[in-house]
């Protein structure tokens, strides 16, 4: 195969991804749901602000347990961001949860661009695959999470690291030095991906660090733009810092107990690094609260009726990945010292930071006593994770290796189907059947027919018991006991109550029982 005919299949796999991101995205929004007690604390947090009318500082708990115990992320950004698509939506969370999709989606697609104009229009086009099809990126796109938006920033994180290091290069070799507006601005960027997610600062933000003080030359000439930058930083957290001082620096304290009390070997082992060789593949597992490879395979021979042909799209494209930075890691160790042409020297420097995140996050998260949590703690470096796929496919289109790369392109068109039928699967059998809009009419419904009374919810949750709290803060009259009015909530498939029925859709039948 020559360059024209893998011209042609990149343009055949770029429409093909334009055409079924618009279509899953269509498809996944409608069903996206919320099947855990995040999402209600969250809410909660900012029906709380609206009513009191407050600029939060901090962001989301720690754990979701108790609020007098478990400390909050420090700046308000995360919620910042949730408050103005609400007001943006007019309070209505279906509209809100739009001007979110939009975003979250900006920055990949500036990450796409940027890609474009470094690396050229074929590698464009199977990086299209890689993110738009990604699930974790899909689900930051349909609900509000406080991991989502680290990750959705990683994108713009990576755009600027990669623009840092293109001007240390041309300072270097051709002495075109201008203003480095990047370097100003890749701690800003990271400072409001830690406010979303604290665990930035046990991976991507030492990790940086830690590059800054290997490259201290390249940093010593950059140093009054990136001081800049972190003073950028500081002001984005210069509100919390006001409040603390105000109040004794309480969730500062409660942090440093919550640090001090916690055991890694109640939660995980080890950090889950390896999440950055999962990230760029179809790997499923983390979008329903697992991490193991039972959970996987009842995915894929379970769950989804096309399980051959995803399964082996799976299977391959792990394979693909190890292949990809395993050659990579052997051009950077053969090249390390050569001179490069400027997207070269990109790559080199990104895949730098890539092999370095893995012993800098292990041993922070080991000495500063951090959770290793579940794939999200690491979605700082998402977009960091497709660096040895892209330094892969450069250095393919500059060996000019094009039957190689036509045929990673027609993989990535059957990659980018299976996605589809993968995403089809999840949202059908583990989002729609928790959709927020069914929880939003079964409380509303609940609330209308009480009337302003006592009532009880005999077999309620607290999950439930939130979205009561969440929707009506001040008439929401559950009780626990001494209420003349019960609600009994039974799934489509419980059995049928000889009792009146005040609500019915795909998650409750809600029957009603007066007692005198």
């Amino acid at each position: 195969m020559n360059k024209k005919v893998y011209i042609v299949i990149s343009i055949i796999l770029l429409i093909t991804s334009i055409s079924l991101t618009i279509f899953n995205r269509i498809y996944a929004y409608p069903k996206a749901g919320a099947d855990y007690i995040d999402f209600t604390s969250h809410f909660y947090d900012l029906k709380r602000y609206l009513k009191n009318d407050i600029i939060p500082v901090t962001g989301a708990k720690f754990q979701m347990m108790d609020e007098r115990i478990v400390p909050r992320v420090p700046g308000g950004f995360f919620y910042i961001h949730y408050l103005i698509c609400y007001k943006l939506g007019n309070g209505d969370l279906e509209k809100a949860r739009f001007f979110n999709f939009v975003s979250m989606i900006i920055p990949a697609l500036i990450f796409l661009f940027w890609v474009y104009k470094r690396f050229g229009f074929g590698i464009l086009s199977i990086l299209s695959v890689l993110t738009l099809f990604n699930i974790y990126f899909v689900y930051t796109n349909t609900i509000f999470m406080n991991p989502n938006i680290t990750l959705s920033l990683s994108f713009l994180f990576i755009v600027l690291l990669g623009e840092y290091q293109y001007y240390n290069f041309t300072c270097l070799y051709s002495g075109g030095c201008n203003k480095n507006i990047a370097a100003m601005m890749f701690f800003p960027c990271l400072a409001l991906m830690g406010q979303a997610h604290f665990a930035v600062y046990y991976g991507i933000v030492p990790t940086i660090i830690v590059y800054l003080i290997i490259r201290y030359k390249e940093t010593i000439k950059n140093i009054k733009y990136i001081s800049i930058g972190i003073f950028i930083s500081f002001l984005t957290y210069l509100p919390y810092l006001v409040s603390e001082i105000k109040c004794n620096f309480y969730n500062t304290k409660k942090m440093l107990s919550f640090s001090n009390n916690s055991d890694l070997r109640n939660v995980f082992p080890f950090p889950q690094v390896h999440s950055l060789f999962m990230f760029p593949t179809n790997e499923f597992s983390v979008m329903y609260s697992a991490n193991n490879f039972d959970k996987i395979m009842d995915f894929y021979l379970n769950k989804s009726p096309y399980y051959i042909f995803t399964l082996s799209i799976l299977i391959i494209s792990i394979i693909i990945i190890l292949i990809a930075f395993i050659l990579t890691l052997i051009h950077f160790i053969k090249n390390k010292n050569n001179s490069t042409k400027g997207n070269e020297y990109i790559l080199k420097e990104l895949f730098f930071i890539f092999l370095l995140y893995f012993p800098t996050t292990i041993i922070i998260t080991i000495i500063g006593r951090g959770i290793a949590g579940q794939f999200r703690y690491h979605y700082g470096a998402f977009a960091l994770s497709f660096i040895p796929m892209i330094y892969f496919l450069y250095v393919l289109n500059k060996q000019k290796k094009y039957k190689m790369l036509s045929s990673l392109s027609i993989f990535y068109i059957l990659s980018a189907i299976a996605m589809t039928f993968n995403i089809m699967v999840f949202y059908k059998n583990y989002q729609e059947p928790y959709k927020w809009k069914d929880y939003i009419e079964t409380v509303r419904n609940i609330e209308k027919d009480a009337n302003n009374h006592n009532f009880i919810i005999a077999n309620g949750n607290n999950y439930f018991t939130e979205m009561g709290k969440v929707y009506n803060l001040t008439n929401w009259l559950e009780v626990k006991s001494n209420a003349n009015i019960i609600y009994y909530l039974e799934n489509n498939n419980a059995t049928k109550l000889n009792l009146p029925i005040i609500s019915s859709n795909s998650i409750y039948i809600v029957y009603k029982e007066i007692k005198n």
